[in-house]
């Protein structure tokens, strides 16, 4: 058989004694059985040239669709175009609607194709490090990352909000407000850094624990890449608080926190009021799930971390369990 993989499925597929590893699609004969590339963010008119030629030179094409963000196309646009028979599309999203097209959900949590808590030992090592003691200085992170209309909205919150001296807050494109280059050691290797890019070189710092953060902290605002409703999009923001054990308010698009559920996880609805997840405007959406954070600021959170106990082991249980990528070995 000619299979022709790009580096993402090749690693997930090295088992393919057949398989052979491609750079550039130019390297790809014409009578392939399958082949298998990955594209990344939002270049969605040129992903559609690049699929349609592709198409034509194989029995079976995959195609993974990694961290879709909003473009000059929208991204369920861009699906909807999708209508080739022998095209299998995957992505670490959950529409809300029911796509046209053959589309089914892996969540690379991580970017890549290896579930790194679960698979290697430098990773596990982190998790043994996080505090599990209720003397914790703080509340909440607020780790915003990078400038977001919704995450704008959260920051209006945050400054207004008579818990902000509770809080470890970053936001990288806000001026004076964080210094990522100076402060890169404490937010995310914790205090006695370790040479990761050497040990695993495809390890993004994003995909680290921010081990200081999370020992001077109860609970996290997961501020999602997208807050789109057609579509959830599940990456490492909501993936690094589910293996460290975290109870978390989610500021992401509708239904985030349901279609969660239906990809295993158990969310919070004991303690806290999560129908904030359903509401559609955006804005209220927000103000609903902040609302939420204040609440949580109050209380006690040994109290908070007892009624959760069972939901917090099960969703660090089932992350390190699940192979989210069975959708794709299937064609193996």
């Amino acid at each position: 058989m000619k299979i022709y993989l790009d580096g993402f499925f090749y690693q997930l597929c090295q088992y393919s004694k057949t398989a052979n590893h491609f750079q550039n699609i130019d390297e790809i004969p014409n009578d392939c059985d399958i082949i298998a590339i990955s594209f990344y963010n939002n270049h969605w008119h040129e992903y559609l040239q690049t699929i349609q030629q592709l198409s034509t030179r194989t029995k079976k094409l995959l195609v993974n669709l990694s961290e879709p963000t909003p473009g000059v196309m929208q991204f369920t646009n861009f699906v909807n175009r999708i209508k080739y028979k022998n095209v299998y599309m995957f992505s670490d999203v959950v529409f809300n609607y029911r796509p046209v097209t053959n589309i089914e959900t892996i969540v690379s949590w991580f970017i890549y194709s290896d579930n790194f808590y679960a698979s290697q030992h430098w990773a596990q090592e982190r998790i043994k490090k996080l505090s599990r003691t209720f003397d914790r200085p703080n509340k909440f992170d607020c780790l915003l990352g990078k400038q977001r209309p919704h995450r704008d909205i959260i920051h209006k919150y945050y400054n207004n909000s008579q818990h902000r001296g509770s809080m470890v807050f970053s936001y990288h494109n806000q001026p004076g407000v964080w210094d990522p280059d100076a402060d890169q050691h404490q937010l995310y290797w914790g205090p006695q850094p370790q040479p990761v890019d050497l040990v695993f070189p495809q390890v993004s710092r994003d995909a680290l624990l921010p081990l200081t953060v999370y020992n001077q902290t109860y609970y996290s605002i997961v501020a999602e890449t997208t807050a789109e409703n057609s579509y959830n999009q599940y990456t490492e923001k909501v993936a690094k608080p589910i293996i460290a054990g975290r109870p978390f308010v989610a500021f992401a698009g509708q239904n985030y926190l349901s279609n969660l559920r239906h990809l295993g996880f158990r969310t919070f609805s004991t303690v806290i009021d999560e129908s904030y997840d359903t509401i559609a405007d955006m804005r209220q959406r927000v103000s609903a799930a902040w609302a939420q954070v204040e609440w949580l600021c109050a209380q006690d959170p040994e109290h908070v971390y007892r009624k959760l106990h069972d939901v917090l082991q099960h969703n660090c249980q089932h992350f390190l369990s699940t192979d989210w990528h069975c959708a794709i070995r299937k064609h193996f």
